[in-house]
């Protein structure tokens, strides 16, 4: 990955108070919680960063040009360079063709970037793609009405949560992948890979729970937005959206937060 713009926990006190609640067996949420506050302050700084700005602009211009009859046009018309009649493969193509183009002025991609590229594609592979027939049987208006089904308030909600959810998943994980295999084996606090797998799957279903908490936030946003602003959603107003959905999730991982 490109330039750290999280940094590091390990060192800290914080840090250090994490892994002694991991090994005397704490469980999945209070670690998830722990680690996500210390890093609160770090990833509301985030939502500067150039390329998660543009992916969720992208997400939330994808199901606005799908309102229309031509799809790919306006896709293009938001810098998204779609083929005509773009079937699923081609529109996630574009999509990471956009953000692949999209670098700070002076800097190289950091991981926070590349953590929301990924985030961005997934979400769209699982809550579009995951809605079609078949990804390489959908034709093109089947393509377009699944992303223009997303453009309601309750199923932008969701579609911004699921993005937010997988994306905090990518930050924990960044901050403790180094630290879980050090307690697997005899005697440790996992006992074996298995137990470690199943400690990461509920670290990710506290992430999704966490991310609840902009779903109605997002929806709400999405569709004042649309009706003020006929859909032009800028660098800015994505940003802006950002830092809302950012500092609303910090607030949710306050260690003690409910």
């Amino acid at each position: 990955m490109g330039t750290n713009r999280l940094g590091h926990l390990p060192r800290t006190k914080t840090w250090r108070r994490i892994v002694d609640a991991l090994v005397a067996g704490a469980g999945a949420a209070h670690v998830a919680r722990e680690t996500l506050g210390a890093a609160a302050a770090r990833l509301a700084r985030a939502a500067d960063d150039a390329v998660l700005t543009d992916a969720v602009r992208v997400l939330m211009v994808l199901p606005i040009a799908a309102k229309g009859g031509d799809f790919a046009g306006a896709l293009r018309g938001v810098g998204v360079d779609a083929p005509d009649g773009p079937d699923f493969c081609d529109v996630l193509a574009a999509v990471s063709e956009r953000l692949d183009g999209v670098t700070p002025a002076g800097r190289g991609r950091t991981d926070v970037g590349e953590m929301a590229q990924a985030a961005l594609t997934e979400t769209l592979a699982a809550s579009v793609g995951g809605t079609l027939k078949g990804l390489f049987d959908a034709g093109p208006e089947e393509v377009r009405r699944a992303f223009a089904s997303k453009g309601t308030v309750a199923n932008f909600g969701a579609l911004a949560a699921g993005f937010f959810a997988r994306l905090t998943q990518k930050v924990l994980h960044y901050f403790l992948s180094r630290e879980l295999p050090e307690h697997v084996g005899p005697g440790k606090r996992f006992a074996g890979v298995a137990d470690l797998e199943a400690f990461n799957r509920d670290l990710d279903v506290q992430c999704r729970e966490t991310a609840a908490v902009v779903e109605r936030f997002s929806g709400e946003w999405f569709s004042r937005e649309r009706h003020l602003r006929g859909g032009e959603i800028d660098p800015g107003r994505a940003a802006e959206f950002a830092h809302g959905a950012f500092a609303k999730l910090t607030q949710a991982m306050k260690p003690g937060a409910c």
